[in-house]
C-alpha cells in the first residue's frame, strides 16, 4: 500500500455533468499500488464515459466519447511523469460534458518543455517507468502522445491541449457533444 508512504500518489478521478464544476458529481479516490489505480481508472471510465453512435458506412459503430486508449496513454504518463516530491496534490481525471483533463502534479520534466513536448525524451521517474514497461503497461518508445494524436484524428477530434500550470502539467481532450447546461 504505497500511500502509507506517499498519501498523494493517488488519482482523484471525477464526472462532471456540465461543463464547468458543480456541486453535483460522481467521485472515485483510486488508490493501491500502480498498476491497480490504472484498472481502476480504466473501470471509472468504462462506467463513466459516454457512448457515442458514429456512422462508419452504412452501419453505426458504438463507441466511447474518447478513444480509451488516448486517455489510457494521458494516465500511464501521468503516473510515469508526475513529481512525486509534491505532496499537496494527487493525479486528476476529470470528465465535463465537453472534455476530459488530466492534471498531474509537477512541470514539465527536465529538458521537455510545451515547445518540443512532442520530440523530448526524459522519464523524472526512470525507476517508475521501468516497472511500468516490464508490466506491459509502457512500450518505453517515445512516442506515446504521438499515438494520442492519431487516436484522436482517426474519430474526427480535435487536437489534445497542453498547458503548465504554477504546479502541474494538464492535457485537455475535447469532444463534440458538449451539454450547453452546467
Amino acid at each position: 500500500y504505497p500511500q502509507r508512504w506517499l498519501p498523494n500518489a493517488t488519482i482523484l478521478a471525477v464526472r462532471f455533468p456540465g461543463i464547468s464544476f458543480s456541486d453535483e458529481f460522481l467521485r472515485q479516490d483510486i488508490a493501491g499500488t500502480l498498476p491497480q489505480q490504472l484498472r481502476q481508472a480504466e473501470l471509472f471510465l468504462q462506467d463513466n464515459l459516454r457512448t457515442v453512435v458514429r456512422m462508419v458506412g452504412l452501419t453505426h459503430q458504438d463507441t466511447p466519447e474518447y478513444p480509451y486508449s488516448a486517455v489510457r496513454e494521458l494516465l500511464v504518463n501521468a503516473i510515469a511523469h508526475r513529481d512525486y516530491n509534491l505532496q499537496g496534490d494527487n493525479i486528476h481525471l476529470f470528465i465535463f460534458a465537453d472534455r476530459l483533463e488530466v492534471q498531474s502534479p509537477g512541470r514539465l520534466p527536465g529538458p521537455v518543455t510545451l515547445d518540443n513536448l512532442l520530440d523530448a525524451r526524459f522519464a523524472r521517474n526512470a525507476v517508475i517507468t521501468q516497472v511500468l514497461s516490464d508490466l506491459g503497461f509502457v512500450e518505453r518508445l517515445g512516442y506515446g502522445l504521438d499515438r494520442v494524436i492519431e487516436s484522436l484524428q482517426k474519430t474526427r477530434l480535435p487536437a489534445p491541449h497542453f498547458e503548465e500550470t504554477a504546479g502541474s502539467f494538464r492535457v485537455t481532450l475535447q469532444n463534440h457533444f458538449g451539454d450547453v447546461s452546467s
